[in-house]
């Protein structure tokens, strides 16, 4: 009989007492804004703490906004725009630049991208980010992220940024999705993708890169098509290299995007990615087109949050 395969999910979390785009850099045109921020409720910063990570008493609604600041040297390099990324901001987060409100977004379960239109976003500039999480007394029952009344008993229902803070520097255009779908038969990867204009007129970039590239950066594979609309797709062919991934030898690779325009590079996204083909058929699963039996558990991280023992976990 075939062994029951358990998941598990780790976090790593980035920490740092003040951010610059040398120290906290994740690539070539983003940087990961985790680690010490300033923090305090309506505005009155008193402390500091984590981000991402528990601010206040996750059985508690927060008593008003809960304000995080964080002061942040932008990198130098032949940028145009930033967008925000909030991968998980409880609840509606407000965002300002330098004391000016840029956005102010509903949700914040799901992970939120906000483009920062302010004079002062500009290549070796220094800034001040602030973010302002309402509390869910605020929070009407129609927004994404409300948790239900019945849940209040078990759930987190502070105020809180749970999951990274990155910063993304850009053109005209950035990269908005990339999702890989594998076919092992055909041995190669259909990238669907789509991109986002920054502003309403202006040429689409001229063109599309993907590479796929192993751990120390080396290209494996990687195709090239000119760009006619927003979204599409390219494919790329699976190199004899190419390892396929299961829980018994994750093998991971990156998956890069690129869209230039006269050999500029415009935007770039990378992504980790597993070649690997998963399907159910006749009530079983099926990795890789073998037989693969499983059981999954899972704890809710909102639920979590409530164990005593959570915030030095998290």
């Amino acid at each position: 009989m075939k062994l029951l395969k358990i998941f598990t999910l780790g976090f790593i979390l980035f920490l740092s007492s003040s951010i610059s785009a040398d120290e906290n850099k994740t690539s070539s045109n983003s940087i990961l804004l985790n680690g010490i921020w300033e923090i305090g409720l309506n505005r009155n910063y008193t402390h500091t703490a984590k981000i991402p990570g528990l601010l206040t008493n996750p059985a508690e609604m927060t008593n008003g906004q809960i304000w995080c600041k964080l002061k942040i040297i932008l990198p130098q390099g032949d940028w145009e725009h930033a967008t925000l990324e909030l991968k998980g901001a409880l609840f509606a987060p407000e965002i300002y630049i330098d004391g000016i409100l840029i956005a102010k977004k509903n949700g914040g379960m799901a992970p939120l991208f906000i483009e920062l239109n302010h004079k002062n976003i500009k290549p070796n500039n220094e800034i001040v980010l602030e973010i302002a999480l309402s509390s869910l007394n605020d929070i009407k029952e129609t927004d994404a992220s409300y948790v239900a009344k019945a849940n209040h008993w078990r759930s987190n229902i502070s105020s809180l940024i749970w999951d990274d803070v990155k910063l993304h520097f850009h053109g005209e255009h950035r990269i908005s999705r990339i999702i890989p779908f594998t076919n092992l038969e055909v041995k190669e990867v259909t990238v669907k993708w789509e991109i986002k204009k920054i502003k309403q007129f202006g040429e689409l970039p001229k063109e599309i890169v993907c590479e796929l590239l192993d751990k120390n950066g080396n290209v494996l594979s990687h195709n090239s098509s000119k760009v006619s609309e927003l979204k599409g797709e390219i494919k790329i062919p699976l190199t004899k290299e190419i390892k396929l991934w299961s829980p018994e030898d994750p093998n991971l690779y990156n998956l890069r995007l690129k869209i230039k325009t006269n050999n500029k590079i415009v935007d770039e996204k990378t992504i980790a990615y597993g070649a690997k083909s998963f399907v159910e058929k006749n009530k079983q699963f099926y990795l890789n087109g073998k037989l693969y039996p499983l059981r999954m558990g899972t704890v809710v991280w909102h639920r979590f949050l409530r164990d005593s023992e959570a915030k030095t976990i998290a």
